[in-house]
Formats: C-alpha cells, structure tokens, sequence
C-alpha cells in the first residue's frame, strides 16, 4: 500500500506509508505509528486482519536527499535517512470472506492511502506520480519473504 504524501518533501506523489522519528521513538515503533497515523492500519485497530511485523530490523535503508535548486547554490533542502521495515497482513480466520484487503483511511500527513501491485508501481514511477525508488524497496521485500528470509 502507499500513502500520497500531503507535505513537502514530495508533496502529491506516491510513497511507503512513513515519516519523522519523534525524539526517544525506536525505527519499529515509529513504523508502527506511521502506519497507523497514514492508513489506519495496526495490530489494535484493524478488526479481521493480523499484522506480523518482521522485527528482526529494517529491510533496507534509503537516503532521501532534496536540494534547493530554485536559489541557485543547490544547498541541500532536506535529508533524511529511511527505515524500510516489513508488514505481512492477512486475513483471520474468523474475518469476512467480502473484503479481500484491508480498508486504508488516509490521515495525518497523507491525502489518501491505496493499495497498488508491483506493476501499478512500476507504471506510476514512469509516470512520475510514485516516488522513484518505491519499486526497488517493493521488489527486494517480495523476493527476502519468498526466500523466507523474512
């Protein structure tokens, strides 16, 4: 799932559910946070489904580095260092056999939370509406739990 982020950097385009650190907050918390503040998704909240967070640590890391172009000396704007961790999220046994995914309500930071597969991704990263990238950290998480490594 991804989020449209509502705020600079990358205001309008499509990412991984995510944002700041607050002071003291461990990267799996702060995950887990995040992905409740963006989607309304958590192991507390989200009735029929489980989430199995890969607690093992982060799957990979990305840098995320803006400069500001439009004064001329191309100082960096912001950047960030990014934790991407990984979810699994099924069905319960008990859940409702109507709904096939869980429901996603955008909040927070982001304009809206949607669901998408790998070729959705690789298509809007084309477009340029998806944060270049997003297709890499999809694609390496899909490939370390089919090898069982997560």
């Amino acid at each position: 799932m991804l989020v449209q982020r509502g705020k600079e950097p990358n205001k309008g385009f499509w990412s991984l559910p995510g944002g700041k650190i607050e002071l003291g907050e461990g990267s799996l918390p702060a995950a887990k946070r995040e992905l409740w503040e963006e989607t309304g998704l958590s192991a507390e909240h989200t009735s029929g489904w489980d989430l199995e967070w890969c607690e093992d640590g982060p799957i990979c890391t990305t840098d995320s580095i803006h400069f500001d172009v439009g004064n001329g000396n191309d100082a960096v704007q912001f950047h960030y260092v990014i934790s991407q961790w990984f979810v699994e999220i099924t069905k319960e046994s008990a859940a409702s056999e109507s709904q096939d995914i869980p429901l996603l309500f955008a909040a927070d930071d982001a304009a809206d939370a949607k669901w998408f597969d790998l070729i959705q991704i690789q298509e809007g990263v084309e477009r340029g509406d998806i944060t270049p990238g997003v297709e890499k950290v999809v694609i390496r998480s899909e490939l370390m739990f089919e090898k069982g490594l997560l």
